[in-house]
C-alpha cells in the first residue's frame, strides 16, 4: 500500500470511531413511566384481582348446578331401570359396534 492510501484508510477508521464515540456521548431521552402512571396500573391490576374471586365463585356455582343436573339424570335413569322390567331384556351391542367400527 502506498503511504498516502494508508493515511487515508487510517483517517477513515479514526473518523468512524470518533463518530461512534460522539453518538454514544449524546444523551438519549429515556421513556420511563412516572410513578403516578405506575400507581394507576397497580390500582387497575388490584381491581382486576378483586374481581377474580367473584368469577371463580360464578364458575363454581355453574359447575355445582351442572353437577346437580347430571346427578338428577343419572338418578332418573337408575329409577327407570329399576321400575321398568323391559330394560332387563334390552341387549346392548358389544363395544366394537357401539362406536361404529
Amino acid at each position: 500500500m502506498s503511504k498516502h492510501r494508508e493515511i487515508t484508510v487510517r483517517s477513515l477508521v479514526a473518523l468512524c470511531l470518533a463518530a461512534v464515540m460522539a453518538v454514544s456521548i449524546l444523551s438519549v431521552p429515556a421513556d420511563a413511566a412516572t410513578s403516578g402512571e405506575i400507581h394507576k396500573e397497580i390500582d387497575a391490576l388490584e381491581g382486576k384481582n378483586k374481581a377474580i374471586p367473584a368469577r371463580i365463585d360464578a364458575v363454581r356455582s355453574r359447575y355445582d348446578a351442572d353437577y346437580k343436573d347430571m346427578a338428577d339424570i343419572v338418578n332418573g335413569r337408575e329409577a327407570l331401570t329399576r321400575n321398568c322390567p323391559l330394560t332387563d331384556k334390552i341387549e346392548h351391542p358389544p363395544p366394537r359396534f357401539a362406536y361404529g367400527r
